[in-house]
């Protein structure tokens, strides 16, 4: 990892800290000296720059409130601030996707991908994602792997992803998706998302709701919820 890199990826962590409800003085300390070097200074400069950007773009996750969501608004500002980070570094060049692409991340290294509408995704490393998006079209399958996904607000439009044997609509919201083990989850940090099974005698329908994650077996109607920590 280069310098910058490693500027970029200190600079999301201590976002995330000092924003944390546990943050001490002596934290804040320690940001203080790290924050006195001028490459982490600019780093952390570029980082929250790129989080206004997000925020502007209907993002911020750190909008969730009360006792409970602390935890969960944790990981929507880590989230956010991985998105940034992500996006500033050469190692991780955003792609800009065309109509119809297969975008894929090497085994080593996270890769982003940002839409015109201000939407974002970070596949994990060795992942793999078939992309549709353009004109009215938005739609994406995740073909292998996981992802984090910033989706904008567009309710003429609703973004559509298909993992495995669901399918999510949701017209804006933060998600994390991933296949693993002949499993699929589903999780929802802020908005709101509709899955689709088509298993079992009937097709069903459920709402997640924020700090939800579905974990469901591949090829069955059985699923479980579990609570986002």
């Amino acid at each position: 990892m280069s310098r910058l890199e490693n500027a970029c990826a200190e600079a999301a962590r201590w976002d995330a800290r000092l924003r944390a409800c546990d943050c001490t003085d002596a934290d804040r300390d320690v940001f203080a000296a790290w924050h006195s070097h001028p490459d982490n200074e600019a780093a952390y400069a570029r980082l929250q720059a790129a989080l206004t950007l997000l925020r502007n773009n209907g993002t911020d996750a750190a909008m969730i409130t009360g006792p409970r969501e602390w935890s969960l608004r944790r990981v929507g500002i880590g989230l956010a601030a991985s998105f940034a980070a992500a996006l500033l570094v050469g190692g991780w060049l955003a792609t800009r996707p065309a109509p119809d692409m297969t975008v894929s991340a090497p085994a080593a290294a996270e890769r982003s991908i940002r839409f015109a509408d201000g939407s974002a995704m970070l596949l994990a490393p060795g992942s793999t994602m078939k992309l549709h998006y353009a004109g009215d079209t938005r739609r994406a399958t995740l073909i292998s792997g996981s992802a984090r996904m910033v989706l904008a607000s567009d309710q003429r439009h609703p973004f559509i992803l298909y993992a495995a044997d669901r399918r999510v609509t949701t017209a804006g919201s933060e998600l994390s998706v991933g296949l693993s083990s002949g499993r699929v989850q589903i999780g929802l940090l802020r908005g709101v998302a509709r899955v689709h099974c088509w298993h079992g005698l009937l097709p069903s329908d459920m709402n997640l709701r924020v700090g939800q994650r579905l974990n469901a077996e591949i090829g069955s109607d059985h699923a479980r919820l579990e609570t986002i920590t």
